[in-house]
Formats: C-alpha cells, structure tokens, sequence
C-alpha cells in the first residue's frame, strides 16, 4: 500500500470521527433540560467511551507518520548497484549462477522476457556465451544452459577430481596449509552431497587413506598418536584433528619477535622475515670468502647466526605464508649463443685456403696455358694432354 492511499485513508478516518463528535455533540445539546439521572450517565458514558476512541486513533495516527516518514528516510539512502553475477562455462558453478541468476533476474516480474533474455546473455562469458537455444527466448536459453550443464555425471567427476589433486601439505608446522586441505575437501564432499552421492564407511576409509598421505609427516605420526583403539578410525575424526592442530599451530606459532639475539650480534639484514627486493648478487668465486667461522644456534628455534662482513646472517627454515605456484627460470649466456652462430656460418662457409697442388696438376695446368687458343669463329682448341707416365710407356 502506498504512502497517499495511507494518507488518504487517515483523512477520512478523521473527517468521519469529527462528523461523529458533531453529531453527537448536536444531539446532547437538543436534550431536553429534564431527564432521567440514569439517562444523563449512560450518556455520559458513551461519551467518553467516544473521547476515549478519538484519543487512541490520534495515537494510532501519530505512530503510522512516524513509521511512515522512517520509511521515507531509509528509502532516500542510495545503495550502490548489485553487479549481476556470470557464468564462464565451468561445470561445478551452475547451479549457484542459475539460483543467483533466477532470484534477481529470472523471478522479477517487472522485467519481460526480451529485457531477461539480454540480461543473460551478458552474463555468459567465455564456453557458456556459445550455447545457442531454437527459440530466441530466455527460457530456451535457460532451458539450453540446464541441458549442457546440469551434467550430474561430468560434476561428480569434477569434484572427485579436485578431491584427489588438492596440494600435498609441504611444510610441517604451516596452518594454512593444512586449513586449506581440510576447506577445500569439505567443499567438494558437501558438493557431493547435495548431488545425492552419500558416503559411507568404505569412502570414508579411502578418503582418510589418502588424505592422511596428503598431510605432513609430523601430522600423520600425531594423529596415529591420538588413535586409542585398533577401530578404523572415521573421516571426521582426521578433520576434528586437523582442525585442534591447526588451532595449536596458529597459538605456538614463532615469529621473529620471539627470537632471542644477543644484543652483540649485529645483523646484516634486520628484516630478514619481511620480503624485499634483492640489493645485490654475489659470485660463488667471492660468497665464501664473506663469512667467518663462528656461527651461533638460535635457542628454541630452527634459525642460526652465521657471521659474516655485513654483520650476521640468519639462516634456516621459516614459516611463512604458503605459496602453492612454482616457477623455474632458465638462464643461458650470450657468449654460448654467439657460438652456436659462429660454427653456424663456418660449417656454411666455402675455405677460401689454397688448396695443394701436386706436380701433376702443375703440369695439367701449364699445358692448358701454352696450347690452348680460340678460332676466328669463336670455339676453343685445346690439345688432348697424355700424362708423361703413360708416353714414357709408349716410347718404350
């Protein structure tokens, strides 16, 4: 109901009230001035009765413009505008993008169906922009986008999947790490179940055999540790364990503030812990030649002082945020490179040595010199040459 028609019902209550104050009020005075005592106080009665009911609609009044002129005030605050929410294609995230989707824009009847349909195919990005419908409507489109991705089999092996590749726990005291393992499987069993793939005791135990691969060492030998009984223990035991550890881990957890150095130890970086761009690189022909022989073992910590000439250096493990991305760079010298393209062209090139020649090819070549000559018609005349070997044979 609107604010006017409100305001135009309390109008007409109003004038109705006073219309019935008046005519009351017109029908006391025309009394006759002798009545009944009886008579004077039930209608005395009945008039406050009426005052009584004016009073409480004034309140009643009062209260709904005040209500009233809250709304107005809480109406006039300009909220920023929900961005609609996309769909690029991946199997596992249809069913939140349909929901999403179908609450703001599908169920909005003040939105007809060209205005809905544009709406969706602004949201499809990438794979999911490509589905086509036979009918140029939105609930052909949608009809389509359900039929390619309401695949329970495809999802099943998507969520299996990621189950069995989540990241293997490397460092022995990282929460986060192991809070990361315990989200992401939860994720995709509750994934599961919601597509009715209940578990039972054999998936427990086959989740709990690799899960318990997946976590550290020191985690693992602590767990076998809390196990009292011989009894296969459940999935949700290893979660409940993960979970108290990691709660240990983040309140025992060491910084660099709960290092103890010694005041005489001056540190060559003093925010060792905090990363930072590289100040220089130093050849292996001069690291050794930097660092002294004393070294001093940090008390109650992992971290151990090696001197150097810049001063001390910390070295040994710290646990940080984990980083779950690799990288490996590749250098190669110019100076190889450059080679590789100098045998490249010698190996192309024609010697330009001059090549031995024998007394044989001596005298081939001076007999062309004396007894070749070109014709007044242009041909060449050269004498047949006989090595001297094969005319000393026929002289003799």
């Amino acid at each position: 109901m609107s604010l006017t028609s409100l305001n135009r019902q309390r109008g007409t209550c109003k004038r109705n009230n006073k219309g019935n104050l008046n005519e009351l009020k017109q029908s006391y005075c025309d009394l006759p001035e002798q009545v009944d005592l009886k008579d004077a106080l039930e209608i005395a009665i009945d008039l406050e009765e009426v005052q009584q009911l004016e009073v409480s609609l004034q309140i009643i009044l009062s209260q709904f413009k005040k209500e009233n002129d809250n709304q107005i005030t809480k109406n006039n605050i300009k909220l920023k505008d929900l961005p609609l929410p996309t769909f690029s294609g991946k199997f596992q995230e249809f069913e939140l993008f349909k929901n999403q989707f179908m609450n703001v824009i599908g169920n909005n009847s003040s939105l007809n169906d060209t205005k809905k349909l544009c709406y969706l195919k602004s949201a499809l990005k990438n794979d999911a922009s490509l589905i086509q419908s036979d009918q140029d409507s939105f609930e052909s489109l949608i009809d389509a986008l359900r039929n390619r991705y309401e695949n329970k089999r495809a999802l099943v092996d998507i969520h299996i999947s990621e189950i069995l590749s989540v990241p293997k726990v490397q460092r022995s005291e990282n929460p986060a790490q192991l809070r990361f393992l315990i989200d992401t499987v939860r994720s995709h069993l509750r994934s599961l179940k919601n597509l009715k793939m209940d578990s039972n005791v054999l998936s427990d135990a086959i989740l709990l055999h690799m899960l318990n691969s997946k976590i550290d060492k020191e985690s693992q030998r602590l767990f076998q540790l809390n196990l009292k009984t011989t009894e296969v223990p459940s999935l949700q035991d290893l979660f409940s364990f993960l979970e108290t550890r990691c709660i240990q881990l983040e309140s025992v957890r060491k910084t660099d503030s709960d290092l103890v150095i010694s005041q005489g130890c001056i540190l060559a970086d003093e925010d060792f812990n905090q990363p930072s761009e590289i100040s220089c690189l130093i050849g292996s022909e001069h690291f050794f030649d930097i660092f002294g022989p004393q070294q001093i073992q940090v008390s109650n910590s992992n971290f151990r002082l090696a001197e150097s000439k810049f001063g001390f250096v910390v070295t040994g493990s710290y646990i940080d945020e984990p980083c779950y991305f690799k990288h490996c760079f590749l250098s190669k010298g110019w100076n190889t490179l450059d080679k590789t393209l100098r045998s490249f062209w010698e190996t192309e090139n024609i010697s330009e040595e001059q090549p031995i020649i024998s007394d044989e090819l001596s005298y081939c070549e001076d007999h062309f010199e004396r007894t070749h000559f070109r014709k007044p018609c242009g041909r060449y005349i050269l004498f047949l040459y006989h090595s001297r070997k094969i005319s000393r044979k026929m002289l003799i």
